[in-house]
């Protein structure tokens, strides 16, 4: 990343895919997961809150240390891009994390998500959600190049098709046809 691309991230200060830490720790990685169970952000340490390059201290370790914290402390474990940099003769790290595809990841057994410029505790109602949320945009929202149109229950099919007609007094047709016609537009669950 640009020199001055980082120096103008950290002049912006922090938002919902922006935290600004003045040393590795906890909170680091709490911030890594509640923003992989957001859109994906970045944590940069050896800065403060103030926008103050501080720098950090590091050794020839640091950086795989720090990697190997995140990863055994995250659950499904999250795999971050670790950058260093210099500024004004000060050394930052960056952490990047990618939104994680099947949600929720959690810290020690807790979950966290990313709201404005904060991480927030979730509910086990609100982990129920994002699980099933994540559900529906993961593997059941692609068709399975393994199964044909014969592999489908045409009971259950039928089912529905006589639900909908009796509520909304339609002709749906054959399953074909209705399958086709409905394809991607509601989700069948049986």
């Amino acid at each position: 990343m640009i020199i001055e691309k980082i120096k103008k991230i950290i002049a912006d200060g922090e938002n919902g895919n922006i935290e600004l830490k003045l040393s590795f720790s906890d909170e680091v990685i709490i911030s890594l997961v509640a923003m992989a169970n957001f859109k994906g952000g970045r944590v940069i340490v050896g800065v403060g809150d103030n926008k103050k390059i501080s720098g950090v201290k590091l050794n020839s370790e640091s950086l795989v240390h720090w990697a190997n914290e995140i990863k055994n402390k995250t659950q499904p474990f999250l795999s971050v891009d670790i950058e260093k940099h210099i500024i004004d003769k000060k050394t930052i790290v960056i952490f990047e994390v990618s939104e994680f595809p099947l949600k929720p990841v959690s810290f020690k057994g807790r979950f966290y998500v990313r709201k404005n410029n904060a991480n927030h505790l979730l509910t086990l109602q609100e982990i129920s959600e994002m699980y099933l949320r994540t559900k529906n945009s993961s593997w059941d929202f692609y068709p399975n190049k393994e199964k044909s149109l014969n592999d489908l229950d045409t009971e259950k099919i039928e089912k529905v098709k006589i639900m909908i007609e009796k509520n909304l007094a339609v002709s749906l047709g054959d399953n074909f046809s209705f399958l086709r016609k409905y394809s991607g537009s509601y989700a069948i669950y049986g």
